[in-house]
């Protein structure tokens, strides 16, 4: 899970501080799923399997919407 995160973000564009601002991480926190060292909560990965099993597009249209919401 740790590299797909990792390409997941790439394959969307982000940056790790725009990413996991996203999820609801620090940026270091994400920086530490991405190495292997922490394992996500099951929310989080739920979040990037949709994430990953949906376009690009898609994806970043969820996220732009989920974050109007703050």
């Amino acid at each position: 899970m740790n590299i797909r995160v990792k390409q997941i973000r790439k394959r969307l564009g982000l940056t790790r501080p725009e990413f996991s601002e996203f999820l609801g991480l620090t940026s270091r926190s994400l920086m530490n799923i991405e190495l292997g060292s922490r394992n996500p909560n099951r929310l989080t990965i739920k979040v990037i399997g949709f994430l990953a099993s949906i376009s690009k597009r898609d994806a970043l249209a969820f996220i732009k919407e989920l974050n109007r919401h703050d």
